[in-house]
């Protein structure tokens, strides 16, 4: 049997020379944007290309669109290949059209999904005669590696008929002839052992998550320069829907996970995971196992009895994936810093406001005139006449200021206090919320019609300070509320214009958010857990930053951006989801029904076990979640 399995592996390997273009991955890449998909077609000079030496001789690729998104050589992603093996080399072929020595001429023209686009080659051959192996991979420029745009040339460089000589002979390349051989090598390049499995049979009730580990060795003669962990699919019952084993925690409906890492040879590494039982009663057989550089490592295979002893229940939907639903590991950060934000906190209806800070000494400004220095600990008392504003303390008196701004000397996150300001909120308990963190400006409207306390300070502090949850709610729960309420508020601060001429960028009521501000914070421990954890990520579609409204609960369905008379033209991670479990209570629509219910996404988090990028991507359909600042 053991014979048997190594010619099998054999047989599939010279079935994937003979018909395949794209071959073993060795380089490790970052598919920031499964949206860019290809898949090879045909090359204009089949393999191997004869090529004089210092000649150039130009060899067309075609390559299907098999993604969403669009390649266009006038747009700033357009496709073109680099030279790898390892990334970004310099090329012994790079001819005249190419953009540099690493990278080749753009596939040409608009090639929309479906559509087969060409990427002309122009290759100069070097003086040195011998057997060349070319590798490539396609990238959407400055933005992502294109999925299957892995592929090789073979090249065989002859004395040019001239009488130019050339160098003798080529270096590190294996003879033309030598397929049989090469293949020998890659069959003994992967190996792996399993030294903990899961149990043979697991019973579970259908949708029902299980968790599993497996321990694996890598017995084999290199490393596995980068790995994934794949599933079998179920096989599907008669009239049923699409089976499946996965989680939502997986890639996608085959890939567990995937990593870049390397495992060397003699070394082990521990995969934990979770799978879904298939949605039906019956008896699956799952296979797990390991994949490199294209190729399932033989000795990986895991096998599973999964015997499902019940349907899953109506309201329970088995994983979507799409490829534009992800989360955008923190590679490169949109923004320099994190940034700050204003928030309108009193409109004050008193002729005074009272300042004190104990945590720094703060300066004053009139305007963006530095005026002086308020110690810590001392009160200062901020009173207006007309259109101009006086600050006194004991020590100081500083008038006609057109506004005043209170600024931290030393520490960004120092807290002040408005003394002369009550905020209650009733369920919330006995607390006054007049307390904040970062700088405090008090000014007039444009219009002259009221005056504002303002607090600026961090977007994180801020996050820290919006009271719409309870702290003992699920923590994943919490995670995805810090999400969707970042977005948002920096989505009505950067794009909205909303209270421009308020001078500030988000009110602290429910206008906006419910902004309590310090005091929040102390007594909400787990919320706050919840933002540091979930530190600068915010939720985009089609690389935007985008509007993440949410709401108490629904009648069993959220609404569309259009249904909720919102505009007239649909947002299209703004439609309609199932929200079954506020409807399994017999619940009736409690806010205005867009985006994320709460009381769902509570539910959803603790009966389904979901992630708070789950409950994001649900509810926010087609979005992807990226980390903006560190």
């Amino acid at each position: 049997m053991k014979f048997f399995r190594y010619f099998f592996v054999l047989f599939l390997l010279i079935g994937l020379f003979a018909f395949a273009k794209p071959s073993y991955a060795r380089d490790s890449f970052f598919f920031r944007d499964y949206g860019y998909k290809a898949q090879f077609v045909s090359q204009s000079v089949d393999d191997p290309i004869e090529i004089e030496a210092g000649e150039t001789k130009t060899v067309e690729i075609s390559f299907k669109n098999v993604g969403t998104k669009t390649w266009s050589s006038t747009a700033s992603r357009f496709v073109s290949a680099y030279a790898v093996e390892s990334k970004y080399r310099n090329s012994d072929f790079a001819g005249p059209n190419w953009l540099s020595t690493k990278q080749t001429a753009k596939i040409s023209g608009v090639v929309a999904p479906g559509q087969t686009g060409t990427l002309t080659l122009e290759l100069t051959a070097p003086k040195k005669i011998g057997t060349y192996k070319e590798w490539f991979h396609l990238a959407a420029e400055n933005y992502s590696w294109v999925k299957g745009g892995y592929f090789y040339l073979r090249l065989n460089v002859v004395p040019a008929t001239a009488t130019e000589e050339v160098e003798p002979s080529h270096i590190d390349t294996e003879p033309a002839d030598s397929e049989q051989k090469e293949l020998e090598e890659v069959k003994t390049w992967y190996q792996a052992k399993v030294y903990f499995k899961p149990k043979a049979t697991v019973y579970a009730k259908g949708g029902e998550k299980i968790s599993s580990a497996v321990i694996y060795g890598n017995t084999g003669d290199v490393a596995w320069e980068g790995h994934s962990l794949r599933a079998s699919a179920p096989t599907a019952l008669a009239g049923s829907t699409l089976l499946t084993y996965a989680d939502s925690s997986w890639k996608d409906r085959s890939i567990i996970n995937q990593v870049s890492t390397s495992v060397a040879g003699g070394s082990n590494i521990r995969k934990e995971f979770s799978f879904r039982a298939p949605q039906k009663k019956g008896s699956y057989d799952m296979t797990v196992y390991l994949e490199t550089a294209g190729e399932s490592i033989p000795g990986s295979e895991v096998h599973i009895h999964v015997n499902v002893t019940a349907d899953a229940p109506d309201h329970y939907q088995a994983p979507q994936f799409s490829q534009s639903s992800t989360v955008i590991p923190p590679a490169t950060y949109r923004m320099d810093e994190e940034p700050m934000i204003r928030v309108g906190v009193w409109k004050v209806d008193e002729n005074y406001v009272l300042f004190q800070s104990t945590d720094d000494s703060y300066i004053i400004y009139d305007g963006t005139t530095k005026k002086g220095v308020l110690p810590k600990g001392t009160k200062a008392t901020l009173s207006y006449k007309g259109y101009t504003f006086k600050l006194v303390t004991p020590d100081l008196v500083i008038e006609d200021m057109r506004y005043v701004r209170l600024m931290p000397e030393h520490n960004v996150h120092a807290v002040f206090s408005v003394l002369n300001y009550e905020r209650k909120v009733s369920w919330k308990g006995p607390y006054n919320f007049n307390t904040y963190r970062g700088g405090m400006e008090l000014r007039y409207t444009e219009d002259k019609e009221a005056i504002y306390v303002i607090n600026e300070l961090l977007v994180e502090d801020y996050m820290k300070g919006v009271g719409e949850n309870s702290d003992g709610s699920n923590k994943e729960y919490l995670q995805a509320q810090t999400v969707a309420q970042r977005t948002y508020a920096y989505y009505i601060k950067a794009f909205s214009g909303k209270h421009d001429s308020r001078y500030f960028d988000v009110v602290a009521h429910t206008g906006d958010q419910l902004y309590l501000g310090y005091e929040n914070e102390r007594i909400m421990p787990n919320f706050s857990s919840a933002v540091n954890k979930t530190r600068g990520f915010m939720v985009t579609y089609d690389d935007d930053i985008v509007i993440t409204p949410y709401f108490a609960r629904t009648d069993g369905r959220t609404r569309s951006w259009v249904e909720a008379g919102w505009g007239r033209e649909e947002k299209p991670w703004l439609v309609s989801v199932k929200a079954e479990y506020d409807a399994s209570r017999g619940r009736s629509l409690l806010g205005h029904g867009v985006g994320m219910s709460q009381v769902d996404a509570v539910m959803r988090a603790e009966e389904e076990k979901l992630t708070w990028e789950e409950l994001i991507t649900y509810y926010y359909t087609g979005t992807v979640i990226e980390k903006m600042y560190k």
